[in-house]
């Protein structure tokens, strides 16, 4: 498991990897039979790199036809947008591994445990409303990894 983590995060210099090029590390490891991972962001940069999701109903169906198909989605987004972390800010990568209908939340797996020996309960799994993945993502211009459709 630690290599394919070091695979997603260094490139082969060593240096911290863009999210495009995290995307197309994670399609190293899906059968184009099934499905790609995309990168989905509220800008366009004028390239065909980057898919556009214009507002929450589009971020909504994104992540929920991702997750009903298998394919956990990755959020990179500003963490004092996200409840738990109680406006701590910084940029980070978090799993988003479910959807729960009846409350209409999500459900999220995040690995930042560097803070845990300091007090920070950020590590486990955590659920969270959509306007919080919105906020923490979408609406400021970061991204979202998941399933092509």
């Amino acid at each position: 498991i630690r290599q394919k983590q070091d695979q997603l995060y260094n490139n082969e210099l060593g240096q911290a990897r863009s999210v495009l090029d995290m995307t197309g590390v994670l399609n190293n490891y899906v059968s184009n039979y099934v499905g790609n991972y995309s990168c989905y962001t509220s800008v366009n940069y004028g390239n065909r790199y980057y898919a556009i999701i214009e507002d929450i109903n589009g971020m909504t169906s994104r992540i929920e036809n991702s997750i009903a198909s298998g394919f956990p989605v990755i959020l990179h987004a500003e963490t004092d947008c996200m409840g738990y972390y109680n406006g701590t800010h910084f940029g980070h990568y978090i799993c988003l591994v479910g959807y729960d209908p009846v409350t209409n939340a999500y459900i999220v797996r995040d690995c930042n445990n560097s803070s845990a020996s300091q007090g920070y309960p950020y590590f486990g799994e955590f659920v969270v409303n959509k306007s919080e993945v919105y906020n923490a993502t979408v609406n400021i211009n970061r991204f979202i990894v998941c399933k092509t459709y």
